[in-house]
């Protein structure tokens, strides 16, 4: 969706300038109005531009954290948070986060490719998820899941998205 705001963001640039770049219908590129409209249109440009700026800092962010779907637990079950280096020195911080967006629990990982890092805590919340944040990469360089084990033995896995 962001890749979709930010090209349709640069397409009416594009199509602007290129209607202002047409000049006056007979060709004359000093027409009376012109350099007031190719004006308007380079602000419009600048502005459109300082927007795509803003809208490709946000996707690093994004593109670093992985999240599991929340999982019910009526307060009563354990949930583990694991996963797995694609790459050597990948740094990843897993949480534990409660319905309320509280972190229930939290462990840093820098571990070699191709190992695993898990994190696990006994939770009181009624709906719990875990967040995997990428520090030094993006969450493409890891997978992840939650696995969650209600009292009564019943065991749900859930993959980071």
């Amino acid at each position: 969706m962001r890749k979709t705001i930010i090209s349709a963001a640069l397409a009416v640039g594009v199509v602007t300038v290129g209607i202002a770049a047409q000049g006056d219908p007979n060709g004359n590129p000093n027409a009376p109005g012109n350099p007031n409209i190719l004006q308007a249109i380079q602000q419009q440009t600048t502005i459109l531009q300082t927007i795509q700026t803003t809208l490709q800092g946000l996707i690093p962010a994004v593109s670093s954290v992985a999240v599991t779907p929340g999982f019910e637990t009526n307060g009563d079950a354990s949930a583990t948070c694991n996963y797995v280096n694609r790459l050597a020195g990948t740094t990843v911080v897993v949480e534990l986060v409660n319905q309320a967006g509280a972190v229930e629990a939290s462990e840093t990982f820098s571990i070699g490719a191709n190992s695993v890092g898990v994190s696990r805590s006994l939770t009181n919340s009624n709906i719990v998820y875990c967040r995997f944040t990428v520090t030094n990469g993006t969450k493409a360089d890891i997978v992840a899941s939650g696995v969650f084990r209600l009292k009564t033995g019943q065991i749900y896995a859930q993959d980071a998205k």
